[in-house]
């Protein structure tokens, strides 16, 4: 690669990002550095990466991409904030190449970092960890059984914020250990352990002694200490607080619902309950949550396949 020419078209980048894009001086600064560091990253591994000595943009695509990212995930351990950061800058990069016409095409424009970035989430938290997390008793008051419900509904149901949010009206049967979760037309019935009914109930008692309080009238199940229906962002400020008890300062509050997921698999779920458990449409997703060796695999096949004794 030319330095001459990539520091010339970056300094174009920056000025684009600045003028065409309003961006602040900071984050200019943000993407430029991990551009950078990105295309040195190439350099460095040219051969690996089986780059020609004359390298240019239109050489690099998925496949580089893929070595740089596994390379930081599971190699150098780079935190998710960190991944997400440089996927931003090189995508909106290889985005100015096209538009510059530096480029004909995007090489990278169908690139995803999906699998990746759970792969991190999931590996930062132990099930020691997660028990401490629920064995603390929730702050008393509505917003502690709030706060605890909600951690309840993600890491031990898999409901995201999103449908946390939308959800109308919960109903419990102890008897059999079930809830029933409603949320407009979609009915979805889901196992709930002890702890998690007895939240449940004394969430359902503050709330309504908020709502004869404040007098307020909604069919939103989670509300704030206004008797309003909880916002999104307030939801996952919950949860990141919550996290921040077990030392688990400002992560991402997806972790708690890959966590919930890969610790079911660990103990032995089948895909078609974790299916149902995360309300999936997919199953591909869920390979990612099942950690088996090969030997494991072979294990298997020998005690169990119908074309081993062939």
């Amino acid at each position: 690669m030319d330095q001459r020419e990539l520091s010339r078209i970056i300094s174009h980048y920056a000025t684009y990002l600045q003028v065409e894009k309003g961006f602040q001086s900071g984050t200019c600064h943000v993407y430029l550095s991990n551009v950078r560091y990105f295309f040195a990253f190439c350099s460095e591994y040219r051969e690996k990466l089986f780059l020609s000595e004359n390298w240019n943009f239109s050489d690099i695509g998925v496949r580089e991409l893929e070595f740089f990212f596994r390379e930081h995930l599971q190699v150098r351990h780079w935190k998710i904030n960190t991944v997400i950061s440089n996927l931003t800058s090189i995508r909106s990069f290889f985005r100015f190449l096209r538009e510059k016409a530096y480029l004909r095409k995007n090489p990278i424009r169908n690139f995803t970092m999906q699998r990746e970035v759970q792969k991190l989430i999931i590996a930062d938290i132990t099930e020691a960890e997660i028990q401490k997390l629920f064995q603390e008793p929730p702050e008393p008051g509505f917003e502690g059984f709030r706060n605890r419900l909600i951690l309840e509904f993600f890491y031990g149901l898999g409901i995201t914020p999103g449908k946390q949010i939308r959800i109308d009206q919960v109903q419990l049967d102890e008897a059999t250990q079930k809830v029933q979760i409603k949320s407009g037309r979609q009915k979805r019935i889901l196992p709930i352990a002890k702890p998690a009914m007895e939240v449940l109930k004394q969430y359902q008692t503050a709330r309504q002694l908020i709502l004869d309080h404040t007098g307020q009238e909604t069919s939103a199940f989670l509300i704030n200490e206004s008797g309003k229906k909880l916002t999104r962002n307030r939801m996952s400020d919950v949860i990141k607080k919550e996290l921040a008890r077990i030392g688990m300062v400002g992560q991402h509050a997806q972790i708690l619902r890959n966590l919930s997921t890969k610790h079911f698999a660990d103990h032995g779920a089948d895909v078609r309950s974790m299916q149902i458990q995360r309300d999936m449409q997919s199953l591909h997703a869920l390979d990612l949550f099942k950690d088996e060796s090969f030997e494991s695999i072979l294990l298997q096949f020998k005690k169990m396949h119908l074309r081993e004794d062939s």
